[in-house]
Order: C-alpha cells, then structure tokens, then sequence
C-alpha cells in the first residue's frame, strides 16, 4: 500500500494566512475503482483564489472544510489506470489536489503531452493561470487595435500573460504592479508599454502619464484602491473584466464595497466578472494559440518552483504576498 502526503486546512485565516493553518499529513492511498486513475503528483499549482475559500463560507466554490486536503490544480504521472481513457504513464493534468498522489474519476483529468513543452509550462504558459487571462482578454473584454489596456497584478501568472494577449490584439499594455524593480521587470520580461508602481506615493500620478487618453480596459485582478484608481479613468464604452480581487482576499473586513457605479451609467461601461471554469470548453482553443505565440516569441511565462510538498503553505504565503515572479507552483 502506498502512504501519501497531503497538505490540510488546520485552521481557518484571520487575515493574512500563517504557517499554522495548515498540516502535513500522512494517509493511505487507495487503489483506484472502475473508471479512476491513480496519479503520482509531480506539481501542484499555487493560487490566489484558494484564500477566499478558507473562510468558513465561500460562494465563490465552496468553503475548504477544517482537515480537508486543499483542493489545487496538479500536473502528474498515472500510476494505475482502471479506465480506457488513460494509460500507466500517462502525463494528466487534473484538480488532484495539495497531494503526492491521488485517486481521481478519469473524466476530471486531462492529458497533457509534455513533447510539446515541458511539464512546467503545461502549468504555467498552458495551465489554468494563463488560460484565466485568455478568457479575460480575448474572450469578454476584446480590445482593439489602438486601445489602451491596464492590467493590474502584472508580474503575477495572470497579469503577465494578460498584458501579452492585450499586445498580441495589437493594443497598448500598462502594468501595475508593486515596487519600481518589479514595474521595470513587467516590461523588460513581458513586453508591456508601462508600468505602474502602486506603492508609489505618486501611483495616481504615474497612472495619468502612462495613459494620457484614458482606459479602455481594465483587467482587474486586485481590487481596493488601485480598481478605484483605475475605474475613474475609464472611457466611455470601456469594458472591466474582473479576475479577481486578490487584495481583497485577506481583510479581516471582508470584501469592498468598491466606487459608485455611476460612471458606469454615463460611460456605458461594461463589467464583467467571470470564472474561468465556464469555459473550459475552449481550453484546447487556447493551448493551440498560446503554443502558436510562443513559438513565435510573443507569449512568454516564468514559473516560481518551490520545492517539497511540505513547502506549499509557505509558497502559498509568499505568493499572496507578492514575492514571486510568474506562476507560482510546488514540485511535490
């Protein structure tokens, strides 16, 4: 019998997420039923929409239950396969979880083919981070040609690849992002025309000059002050896609209320907040262009790997805290 590692919900945030809320576990492992498939995990993705759902109710997906194994997506091997779809050493992608190894229903699991980029960027450039980003711009906001995009949180796994989709559409790309080494990091890296500092006591200011004539878009990842910023500078018949909020996730106030939507009235605004997982049907639309881009050197995406499971909570803190470049993930 195999004896896996899980990282558990200990205990529930007040506020930023500690260490201690979380516990390295030991359990069996299961052999798989008719239909599943046991994978050894060998990556487990690091994101920010797992904070929301500590608290003790989440509408967002569900709350994760005190003791439970956060719920992630992870990139593995399959060990035993008890299902056609797969075969033993077969490369899946699949929300198996903060987990060494797990047992899943083999239609939660995608195959993913590591001869067309390794494993890494199926997580990264490929993964669920990037694809948020393709939904975002390329689906609901659609900028055109000439258009001037902001995209905020712009050195993390979805704002870094925002950017480059709103570059690729041919539209001017301004980044915010947090300190000048970061902001200057956006653009040598990614390619965007600017980039803001919102620490800066002067964010307002460098926000004016990067986008002299306005706002089109808004690719809205952050939320509090730097939307506010952003939503007052918004043209008419601009269009929001909310992604997230992630300087939301850990108030102990809970969620803003945000600015008065009034602008929305007589700017014709379009708002949109969206979950990526409403269109996983256009996933394999998305692998086909970003492998495309790539290959062209229009689309590039660094990952942040930490290694050992038992290293996930920390990686999880330090990701939330915006210490990392790119997507943020954990070799288990």
């Amino acid at each position: 019998m195999i004896v896996g590692t899980e990282i558990r919900l200990a205990a529930r945030p007040l506020g930023a997420p500690r260490v201690s809320d979380f516990e390295v576990a030991t359990t069996p492992v299961r052999e798989p039923a008719d239909g599943e498939i046991l994978v050894k995990n060998l990556l487990l993705s690091v994101d920010p929409a797992l904070r929301p759902r500590m608290n003790d109710s989440s509408p967002y997906a569900g709350a994760i239950a005190i003791g439970e194994a956060i719920p992630a997506p992870a990139i593995g091997i399959v060990l035993q396969s008890k299902s056609s779809r797969f075969r033993e050493g077969d490369h899946v992608f699949g929300m198996f979880g903060w987990r060494s190894h797990a047992v899943a229903a083999a239609e939660q699991a995608r195959r993913i083919d590591p001869s067309l980029a390794p494993l890494p960027k199926w997580m990264s450039l490929l993964g669920l981070s990037s694809f948020a980003a393709y939904v975002g711009i390329c689906i609901i906001a659609k900028p055109l040609a000439g258009e001037t995009v902001v995209v905020s949180a712009a050195a993390g796994a979805t704002g870094a690849v925002a950017g480059q989709l709103a570059r690729i559409a041919g539209a001017r790309a301004v980044g915010i992002a947090g300190g000048a080494d970061k902001c200057a990091q956006v653009v040598k890296r990614f390619g965007l025309d600017a980039c803001v500092d919102y620490k800066a006591p002067d964010f307002e200011a460098q926000l004016d000059r990067a986008c002299p004539g306005g706002i089109d878009v808004d690719f809205e990842n952050v939320g509090g002050r730097v939307f506010d910023a952003v939503f007052t500078r918004m043209n008419v018949g601009g269009r929001i896609a909310i992604c997230g909020l992630v300087s939301e996730y850990s108030s102990a106030e809970g969620f803003a209320r945000g600015p008065s939507l009034w602008p929305a009235v007589y700017k014709s605004l379009h708002i949109e907040g969206y979950r990526a997982s409403r269109y996983f049907d256009r996933i394999p639309e998305f692998i086909e262009k970003a492998l495309l881009w790539s290959q062209a050197g229009r689309l590039v995406q660094y990952e942040h790997v930490t290694e050992g499971i038992a290293n996930a909570p920390a990686a999880f803190i330090e990701m939330l805290s915006g210490k990392h470049f790119g997507k943020a993930m954990v070799a288990a």
